[in-house]
């Protein structure tokens, strides 16, 4: 401190009053905790970003995970849709082939 106080006082050629070399130390020190607090606030930014972007690789292969699920069901269900499909014609089919057998075997006994 005492070398900026020389340094301001060899600039203006005369002796510096006891007010500005206050001025001068109370300065510094607010300059000097002003950059341990950025450089602090640095480093918990960059470690924040890196755990949002963990967090960001992790949701992505999540969604990714989730939409190969989805696909798999979709295949799964598309061939059982089909053939429940085809069983539900087929049943529909016989049971209007008895009752149509039941109306002509009534009106043969009639």
């Amino acid at each position: 401190m005492q070398a900026l106080c020389t340094l301001v006082s060899l600039c203006y050629n005369q002796p510096m009053e006891t007010s500005v070399e206050i001025l001068i130390i109370m300065l510094s020190v607010v300059l000097i905790v002003f950059l341990v607090v950025a450089i602090i606030l640095s480093i918990h930014l960059i470690r924040l970003t890196k755990k949002i972007q963990n967090i960001a690789e992790t949701t992505g292969k999540i969604a990714e995970d989730a939409r190969g699920v989805a696909d798999n069901i979709k295949a799964i269900t598309s061939p059982i849709a089909i053939g429940a499909g085809i069983v539900s014609a087929i049943e529909k089919l016989k049971s209007h082939k008895k009752k149509s057998a039941h109306k002509s075997e009534s009106k043969t006994e009639e």
